[in-house]
């Protein structure tokens, strides 16, 4: 008997559980803010970086702009945001 089954055994605890798994195939949309978007837009070389991001990556770059709470800030982290793209 293999240690981790022994371990199990003596807790009382059962084999794992052999469910299958279900495959999320759902598209993962990120609402881009307005003024981003448009910075986008201005910049064809930072919109196709942001277009090849991975979904998650796309939400840092929104939440960072979304989470400003002064308009200057907000300002500041969509030139950030370009300029991390541009590379």
């Amino acid at each position: 008997m293999g240690a981790r089954r022994a371990a199990r055994a003596r807790a009382g605890l059962t084999a794992p559980s052999r469910r299958p798994l279900a495959l999320d195939t759902e598209p993962r949309v990120v609402v881009v803010p307005p003024d981003l978007a448009r910075a986008l837009d201005d910049d064809s070389v930072a919109r196709a970086a942001y277009e090849g991001l991975t979904p998650g990556r796309r939400r840092e770059h929104v939440r960072a702009v979304e989470s400003a709470m002064r308009p200057e800030t907000r300002r500041r982290r969509i030139e950030q945001a370009v300029a991390a793209l541009r590379g």
